[in-house]
């Protein structure tokens, strides 16, 4: 569980309390004060229908699955989970779950993972503000380095932030990061959400952002993997408003191009001859 938000170096960190919920709700039972974050109060105090929903349950599963990721002492494991957390993420998560027994897994994470994930969730309520809003002089700024489809989909597509659409965070890991890693999903997570996303690109996460291309050959304009927040439902996977939930078509996908993404409601159609 999630346990007490804290800022330190100028951005938010979160701390672990490594708790089960009967225990803690034996220490409220017997009066004992325990500090915990918002995420905690609710899943030990709503009702287990409530409780177990997406937007209480993310920052436990997510610490689970870096724990997961860090206790299999592989570290090709450990930078697979870390470059697909962005960058503010990974800073919440690093001293609490890569503590001194895991002193050179930490070295490798610092040094050798820049993050393939990038956290869309401001440009994303940015721009659909100011798109409802319709303020001449302020859409003009909103659009202007925002309304650019650099979100990359699990299938190869290439979106705008404000039209994607989304698939589980648990489905994601379990799915693309941590395939050979057993993980506890999210309660309320079927087993056909997780066959939805098995048609995913086997290249969608990479080794760097610089193997992912850039539109019009412009490296501001990288087409990258892309998480969000969404009310009611905490961070979500950005996918193509195509494969909104993912899907149960089976896929052939051809190679990447070898020079740049082509803007395209549907995956790249353009391939090297093999």
């Amino acid at each position: 569980l999630p346990f007490l938000w804290r800022l330190r170096d100028n951005y938010p960190q979160l701390k672990f309390c490594h708790i089960q919920k009967r225990v803690a709700q034996s220490y409220i039972r017997r009066g004992v004060s325990i500090f915990l974050c918002q995420h905690c109060v609710r899943y030990l105090t709503l009702t287990k229908e409530d409780a177990d929903h997406a937007k209480h349950q993310w920052p436990a599963f997510l610490w689970s699955a870096v724990r997961a990721a860090a206790e299999s002492g592989s570290p090709d494991i450990v930078l697979s989970v870390y470059r697909a957390l962005p960058f503010l993420w990974r800073q919440w998560w690093t001293d609490a779950v890569l503590p001194d027994a895991f002193v050179e897994l930490t070295e490798i994470v610092t040094t050798s993972s820049a993050p393939v994930v990038q956290d869309m969730t401001e440009n994303r309520t940015i721009l659909q503000k100011e798109l409802k809003q319709l303020t001449l002089g302020s859409l003009i700024k909103a659009v202007d380095g925002t309304l650019i489809p650099t979100v990359l989909c699990p299938w190869g597509c290439s979106e705008y932030c404000h039209k994607a659409g989304s698939a589980g965070l648990d489905v994601f890991f379990s799915e693309c990061v941590l395939p050979s890693v057993k993980i506890k999903m999210m309660a309320g997570t079927k087993k056909r959400d997780c066959e939805r996303m098995q048609s995913a690109r086997s290249d969608f996460l990479r080794g760097s952002p610089m193997e992912y291309d850039c539109l019009a050959y412009n490296p501001k304009w990288r087409v990258l993997p892309s998480i969000a927040f969404f009310k009611g439902k905490g961070p979500q996977l950005l996918t193509c408003r195509h494969h909104d939930g993912g899907t149960h078509l089976k896929y052939l996908h051809l190679p990447s191009t070898i020079s740049t993404t082509v803007p395209s409601p549907r995956p790249n159609q353009l391939s090297p001859a093999v």
